[in-house]
């Protein structure tokens, strides 16, 4: 069957049908199975490969009406009413006629309001706006078309009405302008405006997911292959987005629901989608969705910057640190996902300070202080400060005290897994476990590598800089 890409609704053509089925018929009855068009089994192969494509066409037919720059009339009303904007409907033209009677022993009378007149000349037809009751042989009536907008009558044109005989002519007198209701143009604008539909296209849902108030940037993966790439199944999308600074706890869950909103109001219809968040919600039909996205993962790095007096002046000179820090902090933490960390846009504000010369320059991702190590440490009693600097395992007199950063190994029998000491809030009393994790190699003089589904961050606190 067609399938779903970045672009809309792809239809295979009829010989990719008929290919595919002969090689079903090949499996069932032999590779020698003949396939000629002209034989039973060929005009089948023919019939099927006819009956899928057309099913592909009608999917075309079908889904293009759920594209805003195809459909109109009544139609586009039912979307936009799901969708809570409701077209403008505009203003019948008003008016006034004059009323004739025959004599005056057929007065008086009552027309009720609501009462038809039909213009001779036109044929448009006319309500009495209210109820009237007709006491001379002359007598004005207010009039409304029963369209909004204008009719087609001028003043002067003459008008009629049904079961009464009483009555010997009726006049238009007056007309005043109505308004249309809102074209499809228009009600199709604004609602392409005020609530974008899918128009089929990653980079259109990108750009509404970027537009929300708690995301600080996105990106997104296609995979438009009948195969699993990397880890995104056949024909999908992976929407990715990296909640701002300040979203945490009940206000990430209103921005997951806000993306899936998001995703599922404006995405090729019927398109799969991929991530490591799923939300169920319902589309503007009503339909209840669930949609998968990627909340990127936010990797924390630090720099570390050797400087020295520099030889060109001899004048070693800080001032201007603070400034350099806050310049390439601003620079990491506006690098979109999955964009590697550039040594070089790093380097720069400190290499053009006059103040220094730069001997060492390298970076890495911030080891964390998550999962720890279940075995017990215990603090050297040389140190009764509440951040301890070195510790051993358990009570053994024989096994050295570690500093921290120190690598040890995780197991006594396996010294090539080794893991980092990091003393922290716990070491307070004499005996703890400790946070321990592997630490990441530095980059010296390099780019550090973010992968897709990642974004940099780094603090100011975590710009070191070493004289």
């Amino acid at each position: 069957m067609g399938h779903w890409t970045d672009q809309g609704f792809v239809v295979n053509p009829k010989s990719y049908y008929e290919e595919k089925i002969g090689l079903i018929f090949k499996d069932a009855f032999g590779p020698d199975f003949d396939l000629n068009d002209n034989l039973p089994q060929g005009v089948l192969i023919q019939r099927l490969a006819e009956l899928f494509y057309g099913m592909d066409m009608d999917g075309i037919e079908a889904f293009a009406r759920l594209n805003l720059n195809t459909m109109g009339g009544l139609f586009l009303d039912v979307v936009g009413n799901l969708r809570g904007i409701t077209r403008v409907l505009g203003e019948p033209q008003t008016g006034v006629a004059t009323i004739t009677c025959k004599a005056e022993n057929f007065i008086p009378f009552t027309l009720a309001e609501g009462t038809v007149l039909t213009c001779v000349e036109s044929g448009d037809t006319f309500t009495i706006t209210r109820t009237v009751t007709l006491e001379s042989n002359v007598t004005n009536v207010p009039i409304a078309y029963t369209e909004n907008g204008n009719s087609s009558s001028i003043v002067g044109n003459t008008m009629q009405i049904d079961n009464y005989p009483q009555i010997l002519n009726i006049e238009i007198i007056s007309l005043f302008d109505g308004t249309d209701n809102e074209s499809d143009i228009a009600y199709r604008s604004r609602l392409q405006k005020d609530y974008p539909a899918a128009v089929g296209t990653v980079e259109f849902v990108e750009n509404l997911l970027r537009a929300l108030p708690a995301v600080k940037e996105t990106g997104c993966l296609y995979n438009d292959t009948d195969q699993t790439v990397d880890v995104i199944p056949a024909y999908c999308t992976e929407w990715i987005v990296a909640p701002s600074e300040e979203v945490s706890g009940q206000g990430l869950d209103l921005l997951k629901e806000a993306v899936a909103e998001v995703i599922v109001d404006n995405k090729v219809p019927g398109s799969p989608t991929y991530g490591n968040t799923t939300v169920v919600t319902h589309d503007v039909f009503g339909s209840q969705k669930t949609v998968n996205f990627t909340i990127a993962d936010n990797i924390p790095i630090e720099m570390e910057i050797t400087v020295a007096t520099p030889e060109s002046t001899g004048i070693f000179d800080l001032s201007g640190i603070e400034e350099i820090k806050g310049v390439v902090k601003d620079y990491v933490n506006n690098l979109g996902i999955g964009k590697d960390v550039s040594y070089s846009r790093c380097m720069a504000p400190f290499a053009a300070d006059q103040g220094f010369d730069v001997t060492s320059f390298k970076m890495r991702t911030q080891a964390s202080l998550e999962g720890a190590d279940t075995r017990v440490y215990t603090r050297n009693p040389m140190y009764d400060t509440d951040t301890a600097l070195a510790w051993k395992v358990g009570n053994d007199l024989t096994t050295p005290y570690y500093t921290q950063g120190t690598s040890i190994p995780v197991l006594p029998d396996d010294p090539s897994d080794t893991i980092d000491i990091y003393s922290d809030a716990a070491c307070t009393t004499s005996e703890t476990t400790i946070s321990a994790v592997d630490e990441s190699p530095w980059i010296q003089n390099g780019n550090l590598t973010i992968e897709a589904r990642e974004y940099a961050s780094v603090t100011v606190s975590n710009i070191e800089v070493n004289v």
